[in-house]
């Protein structure tokens, strides 16, 4: 384990980490109040790819949110409901604890019954006087808020796996009345679900049912989304008779509850899924992709694609969560307007970059929007000219004021470009194309621009427009592969450049971090280390420290000889940075144990304050030091967000 300091030593902080810069996050949950049309729930994940999610509630539609996830911590919501006669009562299905209850508004939620008890809880809807949830294997009803249940559907197996109830529905004008709907059963309930019957299937039978809407208007009028095959259904007499099928807009990627119908209009249908949102006006027979009023949602323009939710509110409103936030209409889905989302800090924050020419500019991506501030972060401005563009790298220039080059694909969805902004991303021009589609970084040296791609890495001497083959590693053995993550330019020698790639051996063979230089401005390309993290002294020639999973080494002679420090850290290190003004303090960021900080060069460390996100295998993705105010973090941590600390003595 690492060193710790004394308490007479310990880097101390006055005021702990705290948010800052825009809000905001993705709903992957969605729940409206019966009661408040403006009161929402939301589970939103503790990062893109997290196992936990943070519930939070918003009094305001959206624009305002609070925490409430309180006995949730270790537990992945993936429904939420309100209860119609009481706003403070809550209820969430979560994937491994089961189903929770709250009786106050979520400030605290208390589990209510266990995943094993209920078979798999997939769903729940509150009713007047009873509760209900969807399972893997059936439907269950409890009248006492969750203290007993009852198994009120049980049906035989399908193909030999489960039901799978996914969506709970209850007919608008009659609250009696609810349909639970499973991947190959739809049944109907006219007694709050008490007894159940099926409803007849469409006339080329049910084959994965994942999508399942009732007209507001028009109760009688049910529509379905069926997945293998990829149609619409349409019946006009609540699942009699069925109309179709009518060609479904994405593919198979419809599913659960992204199939809705306007309410107010029973022939306007939004269907959503990984492809982004779509809208029919003639009743399920076709559909149009909705793009005015939303942002970029297609997975071939963005990492952050798709639609996790659709809700409708009593006064007409329709919300679509994505990925990217909250947005809504109340015109039937011609205009959108997005939510705010203040008080959310789940927005995902990359490409931090500090202009070492201007001591107030930093800049960063929060999903595909460019922020840049020019006054040390007091505000920040979104840069519209590069808006619907995926941007996958972007780089300050720290030979050439106000320059920045970027790559981001071209106007809707084109081929990737190399961009250039001579007015610190005010304008931008597209100078050539990148090396190839799969660039992961750009570095700047004098006379020179070098890209990293895939196991490659290239060199221009005309400002990107023609590229030229410098290096290429090929692994000997017949099963492994290599991939460049990352380029580093050298803050006191500017034609000195690191890159960084890892050799992975297939089949549980292991990886093996690699780090290259080149001292020619990326001419030519020597093994300088092994590391998958590297932090160069802004302040002393040749000192440098690297770390792999948990082990930090260092360097003070230029890379001939490396020396371990600390011992193994607590955590995976994922960032480390040198102080500017003090050489021998190194901040190291970590993938579960928050920020670490050493002021005798990696030898004893401690914790450098408190305040960021602790749930889950939370990281530091990016780390960065305040030009005009060096006591000054900055961090982009994984659960989203950015983060800034004042680290005294």
């Amino acid at each position: 384990m690492l060193g710790f300091l004394v308490a007479a030593r310990l880097l101390a902080t006055q005021r702990p980490w705290t948010p800052f810069g825009p809000d905001g996050g993705g709903p992957t949950v969605l729940a409206v109040d019966p009661a408040h049309e403006q009161t929402l729930f939301a589970a939103i994940p503790w990062g893109l790819f997290s196992e936990y999610t943070l519930v939070a509630r918003s009094a305001d539609g959206g624009t305002t949110w609070q925490p409430r996830n309180a006995g949730l911590e270790t537990d992945l919501v993936i429904s939420l409901a309100v209860d119609p006669r009481s706003s403070d009562r809550v209820f969430a299905v979560g994937r491994y604890g089961g189903v929770y209850r709250s009786d106050n508004a979520g400030a605290q939620w208390s589990g209510i019954a266990t995943a094993s008890a209920l078979e798999g809880p997939l769903t729940v809807l509150a009713l007047d006087d009873a509760v209900l949830v969807g399972t893997e294997f059936g439907i269950w009803r409890s009248v006492d808020q969750g203290r007993t249940w009852q198994n009120r559907w049980e049906g035989p197996m399908v193909f030999g796996g489960e039901l799978d109830f996914h969506t709970l529905i209850r007919d608008p004008s009659d609250p009696r009345t609810i349909y639970g709907v499973a991947s190959y059963q739809r049944l109907k309930s006219s007694d709050g679900g008490v007894t159940w019957f099926p409803i007849a299937d469409p006339p080329f039978g049910v084959d994965g049912v994942f999508g399942f809407a009732v007209a507001p208007t028009r109760p009688t009028t049910l529509y379905e989304h069926v997945e293998f095959t990829s149609v619409v259904y349409r019946s006009r007499d609540a699942g009699t008779h069925w109309d179709g099928p009518f060609p479904a807009p994405t593919g198979d990627d419809i599913f659960r509850d992204l199939l809705l119908v306007d309410p107010r209009a029973a022939d306007t249908v939004y269907a959503a899924g990984s492809d982004g949102l779509f809208v029919s006006r003639d009743s399920g027979e076709s559909f149009q992709r909705v793009i005015r009023g939303l942002p970029e949602l297609s997975p071939d323009r963005t990492a952050y694609s798709g639609v996790n939710a659709l809700r409708t509110g009593s006064q007409g409103r329709i919300l679509v969560a994505t990925r990217k936030g909250l947005w809504g209409s109340a015109d039937e889905g011609h205009h959108w307007q997005g939510a705010a989302g203040m008080g959310l800090h789940q927005n995902a924050v990359t490409n931090l970059r500090t202009d070492p020419l201007d001591p107030l500019r930093f800049l960063f991506l929060s999903f595909d929007d460019l922020y840049i501030t020019g006054d040390g972060g007091g505000t920040f401005a979104r840069v519209t000219s590069l808006a619907r563009r995926q941007i996958d790298v972007i780089e300050l220039d720290p030979l050439v004021r106000d320059r920045l080059l970027a790559i981001a694909s071209g106007p809707h969805g084109a081929a990737r470009q190399l961009l250039e902004s001579r007015d610190s991303g005010a304008t931008w021009t597209t100078v050539g194309l990148p090396p190839a589609d799969g660039t992961v970084a750009l570095a700047i040296a004098p006379q020179a621009l070098i890209a990293a791609a895939g196991d490659s890495l290239y060199r221009s001497q005309d400002d990107g427009i023609s590229w030229r083959l410098v290096a290429q590693i090929v692994p000997q053995e017949d099963n492994a592969y290599f991939l460049f993550s990352g380029l580093v330019a050298d803050p006191l020698r500017p034609s000195v450049l690191y890159a960084l790639g890892t050799k992975t051996i297939e089949h549980d063979g292991g990886s093996l971090p690699t780090i290259y230089r080149s001292q020619d401005s990326g001419l030519t390309w020597h093994v300088w280390g092994s590391g998958a993290v590297l932090a160069l002294s802004p302040t002393r020639p040749g000192v440098a420290y690297v770390a792999t999973l948990v082990t930090i080494s260092r360097t003070l002679d230029d890379g001939q000889s490396f020396e371990a420090v600390g011992g193994d850290a607590p955590d995976v290190v994922t960032n480390l940075l040198i102080d500017r003004t003090r050489p021998d303090v190194l901040y190291a960021g970590t993938l579960g144990g928050g920020m670490l900080a050493s002021p005798d060069g990696g030898v004893s460390w401690a914790p450098l304050a408190g305040g960021l996100p602790e749930s889950g295998m939370i990281g530091i993705g990016a780390l960065a030091q305040d030009f005009a105010c060096p006591r000054r973090l900055y961090a982009a941590v994984s659960s989203g967000g950015l983060w800034r600390v004042d680290a005294d003595n």
